[in-house]
């Protein structure tokens, strides 16, 4: 595996969670980690910066000495997930994570899945 880890960040409660599990595996397979938050064609200057605060807390929540990259995409998630997973030749693109998929102490648990993204087949990711 050579492909980065894409996580896709939102204002949910378990995006923090999401962020850390990515960061984990990442760091597990020694994988590039690129952090996405995806806003609504049209949003306001103010959502996209609202998005902006929210990939610099998911990035310095896991990462702050740097080794992330984070990009704001624009339409719907799932429409621009994939793509961006693609074109970053994506090994992997976790989940949400629920407050379970982290253990005692923070750490990330991989007990609720990963999703393997696959180049190699034209359907979406595959848990």
């Amino acid at each position: 595996m050579t492909g980065a880890v894409v996580c896709g960040i939102d204002d949910s409660a378990g995006a923090t969670s999401t962020a850390r599990v990515a960061h984990a595996l990442a760091a597990r397979f020694g994988l590039a980690l690129v952090f996405v938050h995806v806003v609504q064609p049209g949003a306001s200057e103010e959502e996209v910066a609202a998005a902006a605060g929210l990939l610099r807390e998911a990035v310095d929540g896991v990462a702050p000495d740097g080794g992330t990259r984070s990009t704001i995409e624009t339409g719907q998630p799932a429409d621009r997930l994939v793509p961006l997973a693609r074109k970053q030749e994506a090994s992997f693109v976790p989940p949400a994570a629920s407050e379970r998929q982290v253990g005692e102490g923070g750490e990330p648990s991989f007990a609720g899945g990963i999703v393997r993204f696959d180049l190699g087949s034209s359907s979406a990711p595959v848990a």
